[in-house]
C-alpha cells in the first residue's frame, strides 16, 4: 500500500471573556478577531510544514546551504580551524 497524502481537519475554537461576549457590538467586532486569528493559524501551519520538510531533507546543523548566513559561518569555522588571524 502506498500513501499518497493525508487530509485532515482541525477544528479551532476561540475564547473570549464574558464581558466581551456581552458587548452589543460583539458580532460586528468579533469578525476582525476571527480573521486575524485564522491568519495566525494559517501562518503557523505553513511554518510547521516548512519545519517538518527541513527535518526530512537530511541536512544537519543550524543552517542549510541555501541560507546566506550559512556561507558566512562556514567560512568563519574554517578560519578558526585553520587558526587564522582573520577570524
Amino acid at each position: 500500500m502506498t500513501v499518497i497524502g493525508l487530509v485532515f481537519t482541525i477544528k479551532t475554537h476561540y475564547a473570549f471573556h464574558e464581558e466581551t461576549l456581552a458587548r452589543d457590538d460583539f458580532e460586528d467586532i468579533s469578525q476582525h478577531y476571527f480573521e486575524r486569528l485564522d491568519q495566525v493559524i494559517l501562518e503557523d501551519d505553513q511554518i510547521c510544514e516548512y519545519q517538518l520538510e527541513g527535518m526530512r531533507n537530511g541536512v544537519r546543523g543550524h543552517y542549510t546551504p541555501v541560507e546566506p548566513v550559512s556561507a558566512y559561518f562556514s567560512e568563519l569555522v574554517e578560519q578558526i580551524l585553520r587558526g587564522g588571524d582573520d577570524a
